[in-house]
């Protein structure tokens, strides 16, 4: 979280959430259920760089940005068909148009 805010990302998000990996998908969205009871969906963007996170939004309803930055390859992370994907954190626009609509 500290590099959120070094690089001034942390004032654009509403909840920073770590969560073991080995929860798995379905671990890692029900954690944030009840971390975050009145979350709607619609109006979310899940971000992550694992498989999980994008097996985690979906569990959840959620649209999902994949960051190549971290331990996932590019094609990897394409190959799961998040809403968006993106090379690293400064590249986040939250008024993108997703890889299906595009």
């Amino acid at each position: 979280m500290l590099q959120l805010s070094e690089r001034g990302v942390d004032a654009y998000l509403d909840y920073v959430l770590p969560c073991a990996h080995a929860r798995g998908g379905a671990g890692k969205a029900e954690y944030v259920r009840e971390a975050v009871p009145g979350l709607t969906a619609s109006e979310t963007i899940w971000i992550g760089d694992t498989e999980v996170d994008i097996e985690a939004a979906r569990a959840l309803g959620c649209r999902v940005c994949a960051v190549t930055c971290g331990l996932r390859t590019e094609a990897y992370l394409s190959s799961l068909s998040p809403d968006y994907i993106v090379q690293s954190l400064a590249e986040v626009k939250l008024s993108v148009t997703p890889i299906s609509e595009a």
